[in-house]
């Protein structure tokens, strides 16, 4: 059995746990066991799993004294990842879903960085990882790595919570000071209990910090898992979604560049619309009956929420595809829709 932990920890590691397959979630604890920076608490919040895979976690609690296990019934990750904030007693936060893995270096890069330059947050980039293919998510040209954000430049992030191909959008991928999290009550909306809660969480957060790095190592390692949260979105999730950007649009009116942000959450926006056509309503696993799926869409679309942001100019930056996606949906074009979103899934199985 390795060490106890430090009263208080550096780096508090938060895992939300519910049901995933234990050959993810054993790559990801190893992943946090063995970090070059020793002194971390590793937080596992069994969200009401009944799979088995919460004794292993207990199982790991045992063999290291740095594992603390939290089962609770099911509630989201939203909650699971608040309970996470409270029990944290390390310096600095960072959270790691059950199934992604981090690089070994990287919470010792982080923290030296942090301490430094008393940094709020440090942040890093993503690896997607598809079975035996790996896709580096480079950060964008506009953003400057290793270079300190400070001050009102920390608006520029906050913008960048609305970029896919940015590394601020997930809670995943940094630290966080916790007392940041904490005096500023940065804590999760538990009413978006499994979609729509990590870039809404962002955008607070990176409104409220004063001093950012983004380092250049990708070393969060995001697991395509089919059986994933991210990889199903049900019509409660689609709900999910419209609270979400209501929320936002909300807490922006009357912020300055209002008009900017609006186009960017606008903009992302779209993009979860069509993968909640394509991997939600019309997605081939999905088994309602074809007729039930349409009036389900139907309800969806006509919400004033998302008929706004269908009509958005910001469609205009997307991608052919997506752009397809979203002409249909305008439409109402389900048979369509259906036959793109079979098109997508053979795409990703032959893959």
């Amino acid at each position: 059995m390795e060490k106890e932990t430090q009263s208080e920890p550096l780096v508090s590691v938060i895992v939300p746990l519910h049901n995933e397959p234990e050959k993810y979630f054993k790559k990801c604890i190893a992943s946090a066991r063995e970090q070059t920076l020793a002194d971390i608490e590793i937080i596992v919040v069994d969200d009401g799993s009944t799979s088995g895979i919460e004794t292993l976690a207990d199982r790991f609690a045992s063999e290291d004294g740095r594992i603390r296990v939290f089962h609770r019934e099911n509630g989201g990750v939203s909650s699971a990842r608040n309970l996470g904030i409270a029990e944290a007693r390390g310096k600095y936060i960072s959270f790691l879903d059950a199934d992604d893995w981090i690089d070994e270096d990287i919470l010792r890069k982080a923290y030296d960085a942090a301490e430094k330059d008393g940094l709020d947050i440090v942040a890093w980039g993503t690896v997607r990882e598809y079975g035996d293919k790996s896709v580096l998510c480079a950060t964008p040209s506009y953003l400057r790595e290793n270079t300190r954000y400070e001050g009102d430049a920390c608006e520029e992030l906050r913008l960048a919570t609305m970029d896919l191909a940015a590394p601020l959008s997930s809670p995943f991928g940094k630290i966080v000071r916790r007392v940041c999290l904490t005096e500023n009550e940065l804590y999760f909306d538990e009413g978006l209990k499994n979609y729509a809660e990590d870039f809404e969480w962002s955008f607070r957060l990176f409104g409220a910090v004063r001093r950012v790095v983004i380092l250049s190592d990708c070393a969060h390692h995001y697991v395509y898992n089919p059986s994933s949260l991210t990889s199903r979105i049900t019509a409660e999730k689609a709900a999910s979604s419209v609270v979400c950007i209501e929320k936002l649009r909300s807490s922006i009116a009357g912020m300055p560049h209002e008009e900017m942000f609006l186009k960017a959450v606008d903009y992302r926006y779209l993009f979860m619309l069509s993968a909640i056509a394509i991997s939600g309503f019309f997605h081939p696993c999905n088994r309602i009956k074809y007729r039930e799926k349409k009036k389900q869409f139907r309800a969806f679309v006509a919400q004033d929420a998302v008929k706004a942001t269908l009509r958005s100019p910001s469609r205009k930056g997307l991608s052919f595809a997506r752009r397809t996606v979203i002409f249909c949906m305008r439409h109402r074009w389900c048979f369509v829709l259906r036959i793109l979103a079979s098109i997508r899934y053979r795409g990703k199985k032959a893959a």
